[in-house]
C-alpha cells in the first residue's frame, strides 16, 4: 500500500525521509552544475576544426599597431546556435594564423566589470542571444568600452540581444524580426558597396550562400545610420519570394558605423557550420575585426537614405555645374547615317486623347519625340564613368531604351500596374542575346527589384551612375561595366549589377572605355527631355 502522506503545523511533509530528500536534492544541483560546465566547455568537432585550418587566409589585410586582444563572448539566455563553437574556433585561430591579435573566449559575464573589459581592444559577440546585461555597471562598462575608442563586432544572432537595453541595441545596430530567409535556403547577396574594404575577399561580385538571413526591426535599424556594404538581393526571384513581401524592403547583411569614438562591425552569415570554412566569409570577418580593433582603416561614413531613397521625386533635376546636357537634337546624330529620322524638337507631349497608343504634340523647344517610330539616335560625344538624368515619356503599350555607351539598356516600356517585372519590363536590364545553358535564346537580363513605372502619359525619370568596362594597357577587359546604382521615379531598382557584354539590339557588339548614349526609337511612340550627364571617375 502507498504509504500517506500529511502536514504536518510546519508545512512539512510527515512520513518522508529527508535525508533522502537532501541527498536527491544535493545530486540534482551536482547534475545541473555540471552540464553548466559541459555546456560552457563544449569544443568544436576536430574535423570541423581541419576544415578551418584548411581554410585560413595566409595573412590580415592590416598589419597591428600594437599587440591586440579579443574577447570573443558565447553567453546565451535564449536559443543557443550549434555553430557557436566552431565560430569561436575559427574567430580565434584567425588571429594566431595571420598575427592580428590574440583572444580569450567566455561565456562569464563578470568579463564586462570595467577592469576586466579594459583589457581588451573589442569585443566580438558571437552568435549570443537574449543577452539582458542585468547589471548597471556592465552596462555602463560596454557603453564607455566602445565611445571610448574600442570596438565591438557581431556574428549573426549578435542582433538578438538587447532588448531591453536600447543604447546597445543601436550600438549593434539591429534587433531580430524573424528569419523568413531560413539555414536550409540558398539566397542570393549583393555587395552594396564592391569595391569597400571588408569586401575585397568577394572579388567585387554578389554571391549566393546557404545561410540563415534574419529580418531587424525598422525601430533601431537604418541606413540613416550604418554604412551598409552587404545585402540580400531581391533581384532573385527565390531570395524575393521570403519575408515581409514588401517590394522595398532593405535586408542589410553587414554593416560598419561608429560609435562614440569607437568602432563596429556586424555580419548576419553565421548560422551554419560551413560558414567558418568558408576562405572568402572567414576573410570578411577577420578584416571587420581588424576594423573594430582600430588597426584597418575604412570607409564608414553613414550614407543614409541617399543610398536608398523610397519614391523621392527627381522630374525637373538640374544638371550640376560641368554636366553635358543633351537639350534639343544638337548633341545627337542618327545610328548608321548621321540623319535624325523622324525625331523632332517639340514644346509639350501629352497622350492622343483619341488613341491612347500615340503621343500628341504641341511646338517649341526642349523636348524630342520620335514621331511614333522612326531609327535610333546617339550622342555626338562619348562617355565612360557617368552620371545621367533622363526625363522620358510613353505611350499605352510603348517600347524603347536608353543605352549607356551604346552598348548596355536600361529598358523603357509602358509596364504600369505590372505585378511582377521582368529584366523586358521599365527600368530592367535588357539582356544579352545568345543561347543561354538551357539552349533558348536571351541571357543575363535583370529585372528591377520594384516596378517604379507610372502610367503612360505621365513623364518619368531615370536617375543612373554607370561605370565602364576596365581595360589593360594591351586593350584586354578586365573588369566588366556595372550599373552602380539605377533608381526610376526616385527609388532604386538596381545596385551594383555587372553587366558582362553588350545587350540585345545594341549600336555595338564590342566593348570600349568610351561609347555614347543611344535612344531607341524604332520599337513605338516615345519621347524625353532635361537630358544630362556628368562625367566622373569611379574607383
Amino acid at each position: 500500500m502507498a504509504q500517506k502522506h500529511s502536514l504536518s503545523r510546519r508545512g512539512f511533509l510527515k512520513g518522508t525521509d529527508y535525508r533522502k530528500l537532501l541527498s536527491i536534492g544535493l545530486a540534482v544541483v551536482a547534475c545541473v552544475s555540471a552540464f553548466g560546465v559541459a555546456e560552457a566547455a563544449r569544443e568544436a568537432k576536430p574535423d570541423e576544426v581541419a576544415k578551418v585550418k584548411a581554410a585560413l587566409p595566409a595573412k590580415a589585410p592590416a598589419k597591428p599597431a600594437k599587440a591586440r586582444k579579443l574577447l570573443i563572448f558565447n553567453r546565451c539566455e535564449g536559443f543557443r546556435h550549434s555553430s557557436i563553437p566552431i565560430g569561436a574556433a575559427a574567430i580565434k585561430m584567425l588571429g594566431e594564423k595571420t598575427g592580428a591579435y590574440s583572444s580569450v573566449i567566455s561565456d562569464d559575464m563578470a568579463m564586462f566589470a570595467p577592469d576586466k573589459l579594459n583589457e581588451f581592444d573589442a569585443v566580438l559577440f558571437n552568435n549570443t542571444t537574449r543577452l539582458k546585461f542585468k547589471d548597471p555597471a556592465h552596462r555602463k562598462a560596454l557603453m564607455d568600452f566602445v565611445k571610448g575608442g574600442k570596438g565591438v563586432a557581431g556574428i549573426h544572432g549578435a542582433t538578438d540581444n538587447f532588448y531591453s537595453f536600447p543604447e546597445a541595441a543601436a550600438m549593434m545596430g539591429g534587433l531580430f524580426a524573424g528569419h523568413p530567409w531560413g539555414g536550409g535556403g540558398t539566397w542570393a547577396v549583393k555587395l552594396d558597396e564592391p569595391d569597400h574594404t571588408l569586401n575585397k575577399s568577394f572579388g567585387g561580385k554578389g554571391f549566393k550562400v546557404k545561410d540563415e538571413i534574419y529580418q531587424l526591426k525598422g525601430t533601431v535599424y537604418s541606413r540613416d545610420k550604418l554604412r551598409v556594404i552587404m545585402s540580400l538581393d531581391m533581384a532573385d526571384e527565390k531570395t524575393n519570394s521570403r519575408g515581409n513581401k514588401d517590394p522595398k524592403r532593405d535586408v542589410a547583411i553587414s554593416w560598419v558605423h561608429k560609435v562614440g569614438k569607437g568602432r563596429v562591425f556586424y555580419c548576419s552569415l553565421g548560422h551554419n557550420h560551413h560558414i567558418f570554412w568558408t576562405t572568402a566569409i572567414l576573410e570578411h570577418y577577420l578584416a571587420g575585426i581588424q576594423y573594430a580593433l582600430g588597426d584597418l582603416k575604412v570607409d564608414d561614413a553613414v550614407k543614409g537614405a541617399a543610398a536608398a531613397p523610397a519614391g523621392e521625386c527627381t522630374l525637373g533635376r538640374k544638371a550640376p555645374d560641368g554636366a553635358v546636357k543633351l537639350v534639343g537634337l544638337d548633341g545627337w546624330k542618327g545610328q548608321g547615317k548621321p540623319d535624325l529620322g523622324k525625331w523632332k524638337e517639340v514644346g509639350e507631349v501629352s497622350l492622343d486623347e483619341k488613341n491612347p497608343r500615340k503621343l500628341a504634340t504641341k511646338p517649341g523647344k526642349g523636348i524630342i519625340d520620335n514621331s511614333g517610330r522612326t531609327k535610333n539616335i546617339l550622342s555626338k560625344e562619348e562617355f565612360g564613368d557617368i552620371e545621367a538624368h533622363v526625363e522620358f515619356m510613353v505611350s499605352k503599350g510603348s517600347n524603347s531604351g536608353v543605352y549607356f555607351q551604346g552598348r548596355y539598356e536600361i529598358q523603357v516600356f509602358d509596364s504600369w500596374k505590372v505585378a511582377k517585372p521582368k529584366h523586358s519590363d521599365c527600368g530592367g536590364i535588357y539582356q544579352r542575346w545568345g543561347k543561354n545553358p538551357s539552349g533558348k535564346m536571351g541571357y543575363e537580363g535583370v529585372a528591377p527589384r520594384v516596378n517604379a513605372s507610372k502610367a503612360p502619359g505621365a513623364w518619368q525619370t531615370f536617375d543612373v551612375i554607370f561605370r565602364a568596362a576596365r581595360f589593360d594597357k594591351d586593350g584586354k577587359k578586365i573588369q566588366n561595366a556595372r550599373f552602380v546604382k539605377v533608381m526610376h521615379n526616385g527609388i532604386v531598382v538596381h545596385e551594383n549589377r555587372e553587366v558582362t557584354g553588350a545587350t540585345r539590339a545594341s549600336a555595338f557588339n564590342d566593348e570600349k572605355p568610351l561609347g555614347p548614349l543611344m535612344l531607341q526609337g524604332d520599337h513605338g511612340p516615345v519621347a524625353y527631355r532635361n537630358i544630362w550627364i556628368k562625367k566622373c571617375k569611379l574607383q
